[in-house]
């Protein structure tokens, strides 16, 4: 069996030596400088993207639950509102707003079409608000129904 053993590598300069080993640790440092910030802006946009999803689908959520509150033969624009409310309430949305498309869809006849429009901060529930790039958007979502 051949016996194995580890050679030192010469640079050109003849009195330093250098092992393989010390070379490759300083190229892991190199390529860990250039992939960490690589990775961290790559989880945190992760995680920023979800939250705008989730805000969204709060969003779209509340719009179909006040229009279903509305479309009601008895529906009246205040509880129906407070229906939107809650359901951002619970998934901890403070910021929405409800807008009626017409402004007073109580007073439709039974067959006509309604909007319900919710508009939710997208800065409610970010994790990078130090980011430009995401500050002062603003997450929309309607339903559109028939009064009953």
């Amino acid at each position: 069996m051949p016996k194995i053993t580890y050679s030192r590598i010469r640079d050109a300069n003849p009195g330093r030596v250098r092992t393989a080993s010390k070379r490759r640790r300083g190229g892991a440092v190199v390529e860990l400088a250039v992939c960490l910030p690589l990775l961290a802006i790559l989880t945190l946009g992760s995680i920023e993207g979800t939250g705008k999803i989730f805000l969204r689908q709060a969003a779209v959520q509340a719009a179909y639950e006040c229009a279903k509150e509305l479309a009601d033969r008895n529906g009246e624009m205040p509880s129906a509102s407070l229906r939107a409310q809650e359901v951002l309430t619970a998934r901890n949305i403070t910021s929405g707003q409800v807008q009626f498309i017409p402004s007073d869809p109580a007073l439709l006849l039974p067959g006509t079409q309604f909007t319900v429009r919710i508009s939710v901060n997208g800065n409610e529930r970010s994790v990078t608000r130090f980011i430009s790039a995401f500050n002062d958007l603003t997450i929309e979502a309607e339903a559109t129904m028939l009064k009953e």
